[in-house]
């Protein structure tokens, strides 16, 4: 489902998602997106072993999460192209900075953060903590 720009940015900061989580997310789309192209097969193996490392296990970023992320698309890739400009360093944060377009864009990014395993909790606690 997409969200607009403003839904997005209430999304992130009532749920506190840290920059790196948002990034991560940002880099598995791109990195389908790249998988999406013709390459010789140790390749898009390394791609592959990118994706598998992006999780961290069930504590936050699973691969559940990371399974659940679609491919950039043409827009997002020209913003991503944009960034790489400033170099890998500095990137990173500016794909954190930029989440709510890449996301606006890509409503799958949103999708996955929903996924997680502490935002499933804190969601069962609070329904489960409402007036009946």
């Amino acid at each position: 489902m997409s969200m607009t720009v403003e839904e997005v940015k209430e999304f992130l900061e009532r749920e506190c998602v840290p920059n790196g989580y948002k990034y991560t997310l940002v880099l598995a789309s791109v990195t389908k997106r790249v998988l999406q192209t013709q390459m010789p097969e140790e390749y898009r193996l390394q791609f592959l072993g990118h994706l598998e490392k992006m999780s961290n296990g069930e504590q936050w970023l699973t691969a559940e999460m990371i399974a659940a992320v679609d491919p950039m698309d043409d827009k997002g890739e020209e913003i991503a192209r944009e960034i790489r400009k400033v170099g890998p360093q500095k990137a990173l944060d500016v794909y954190a900075d930029t989440f709510t377009a890449f996301a606006s864009l890509n409503p799958s990014l949103i999708t996955a953060l929903k996924m997680s395993p502490l935002y499933r909790y804190l969601k069962q606690e609070a329904s489960e903590a409402a007036p009946v």
